[in-house]
């Protein structure tokens, strides 16, 4: 879910009148923060407590409620979530700030350290509101992202072939949705099997 330094045009629809569809500038500071500029200049910060959804540009986004992440170290109670394709499943892009800690050097003084953006993917199943974490780590994101992928892939032994031989990886996880939302089949399966990579 890319934030953006700038507002760009978008429109968003309240929770407390959700027939009706507002137009402005609008910029994403974070998870739980939109800017929305109206026509008098006038910035309004609105938060998922406020927002049913919202598009900027071409980029839709919804509200996503009570999930973890991180390898289920951290519960997020309701965050603002881009939207990446719906059918079968529902692919949800979450990014969210991690915090590294400083190390000390041999003369005393602080390094490093500071925030950083960590996107994480979720998953539903359409007609289901649990969301799954696809928590990446390691090569081609790890054993934990491959567990958590591989279930909603069980009508398709093409695409857990691919989970299965480390080409479904975060980087290329949109194609392998879009194959199962759409019935297609997977540009990823000219690929071939994968080798020398370990986790």
């Amino acid at each position: 879910m890319a934030q953006s330094s700038t507002f760009k045009p978008g429109s968003y629809i309240l929770n407390k009148e959700q027939t009706v569809r507002h137009n402005g500038e609008l910029k994403l500071r974070d998870g739980n923060t939109l800017a929305v500029k109206n026509a008098q200049g006038k910035t309004l910060k609105l938060t998922p407590d406020d927002v049913h959804a919202f598009s900027i540009g071409r980029r839709k986004y919804t509200v996503a409620k009570g999930f973890l992440v991180n390898l289920g170290s951290s519960y997020v109670d309701k965050a603002f979530v881009e939207q990446v394709d719906s059918g079968i499943v529902v692919l949800l892009n979450y990014t969210y700030a991690v915090s590294s800690p400083g190390h000390m050097t041999a003369g005393g003084g602080m390094v490093g350290g500071g925030t950083s953006s960590k996107p994480e993917y979720l998953i539903r199943w359409a007609k289901d509101s649990t969301l799954t974490a696809l928590t990446t780590g390691g090569w081609n994101g790890g054993p934990y992202f491959r567990e958590m992928l591989r279930p909603f892939l069980v009508s398709r032994p093409d695409l857990v072939k691919l989970v299965d031989e480390k080409i479904a990886t975060p980087e290329t996880l949109i194609p392998v949705i879009l194959s199962l939302n759409r019935n297609l089949p997977c540009p990823l399966s000219s690929i071939g099997t994968s080798s020398g990579k370990q986790d």
